[in-house]
């Protein structure tokens, strides 16, 4: 199982004037594709910041995948940074150039061909309606931060992704109320080391819990839904929303 960090690259992220729209892609095509994603962080576009996140996270994860920062405005210094983080030079990306020829003239290609400096010896990957590759240097995955362009690039992003096995999720909902489940949750991780429980409470359409069972094995993660469910049967009807 590959461990994955995801670092979004952003600074209007962070003032809460654009709202992130690539985590959750990210983290369901990760979750899909048997991976584990451990870490998300969301960093201005500094490039002091993004060299230190990329050196740290390159250095623990399998594979670190950063969204945002390839444009061609001053604000966009990724590549830079993460030429800087894995010590080598800026060079012109052959599949980023064609890219930009085919689509920049006159006056705006000057400008464009910033896009094209990656650090030396990037691979592009290509894949997905937009022609604008996935880019691929020792562990780390550079992605467009504009969601329409991320979300193209996902399925050319898969296969880095891949790992054996799958993880399987299974859902149960209750109307009983989440303080007094809470015995019931614990015995059944006790039982079920191997399968991870998650509690969230909802209010629509009507007051309920969420409880959902994940496992690398389905037949566990199963076992333990089944033995929570006859456990709540033990429950006194005044333990249940109204």
């Amino acid at each position: 199982m590959k461990r994955v960090c995801v670092i979004i690259i952003g600074a209007e992220i962070l003032d809460g004037s654009v709202a992130d729209r690539n985590i959750q892609v990210l983290a369901r095509a990760i979750r899909g594709a048997g991976s584990s994603l451990e870490r998300v962080l969301v960093i201005p576009d500094d490039e002091a910041t993004i060299q230190r996140d990329l050196r740290e996270t390159l250095a623990t994860f399998d594979l670190v995948i950063s969204c945002g920062g390839l444009g061609p405005t001053p604000d966009d210094v990724t590549f830079k940074a993460a030429a800087a983080a894995l010590d080598l030079p800026l060079a012109p990306q052959p599949e980023l150039t064609a890219f930009v020829n085919r689509r920049y003239s006159g006056v705006e290609l000057e400008g464009a061909l910033r896009m094209t400096l990656a650090p030396a010896g990037t691979a592009a990957i290509p894949g997905g309606l937009i022609p604008w590759p996935v880019l691929l240097i020792r562990n780390l995955v550079l992605l467009p931060g504009v969601p329409e362009l991320l979300e193209d690039k996902v399925p050319a992003l898969l296969p880095l992704l891949a790992s054996e096995g799958r993880f399987h999720r299974l859902e149960l909902r209750t109307t009983a109320r989440e303080a007094l489940i809470t015995p019931l949750l614990e015995e059944t991780c006790r039982r079920f080391p191997q399968v991870a429980i998650g509690s969230y409470p909802r209010r629509e359409p009507s007051p309920h819990v969420l409880l959902s069972f994940t496992s690398r094995d389905g037949e566990a993660a199963r076992s333990a839904l089944e033995h929570f469910s006859g456990a709540l049967e033990t429950l006194r009807p005044g333990s249940f929303f109204a």
